[in-house]
């Protein structure tokens, strides 16, 4: 079984490599990862449903924008995600619908407070076992 992401070390900031076998398994991969750093404790609190769109580009632009959306909807509405209900890329669009709970800092472990998504040393690529993915981000 493929592990999801893993944190790595940047002086200053906090990285992450994930890991997913299709696009899908990436994006959510991903956001769970940059939650895992904002907060513990997560999936205990009440369901709540937001949709991204985000206009089609390359892989690797809509993964960034993809993690700054997921991060836009944190800082906007304190949300928490953890997972992918609906996802589909057009030739146009990525449109999902996440699932996720409000930040609730009397039940949850915070973690860092991640300012930025960075295109420092960011990268998707393609491997025979799926994707991977290396973004790092500012605290």
């Amino acid at each position: 079984m493929m592990k999801p992401f893993e944190r790595i070390e940047h002086t200053a900031d906090a990285g992450l490599r994930v890991y997913g076998k299709t696009e899908e398994e990436l994006f959510e991969n991903g956001a769970k990862g940059m939650t895992d750093i904002m907060a513990q404790g997560i999936g205990k609190g009440i369901p709540i449903l937001r949709e991204i769109s985000i206009p089609t580009a390359d892989l690797e632009t809509l993964f960034f924008e993809w993690l700054k959306e997921t991060l836009h909807l944190f800082n906007r509405d304190g949300f928490l995600f953890w997972k992918i209900k609906k996802f589909e890329i057009t030739e146009k669009t990525l449109v999902a619908e996440v699932e996720g709970e409000i930040l609730d800092s009397k039940r949850l472990e915070l973690g860092l407070e991640i300012k930025a998504v960075t295109l420092h040393q960011f990268s998707v690529v393609h491997t025979d076992k799926g994707y991977e993915a290396q973004v790092i981000f500012d605290v």
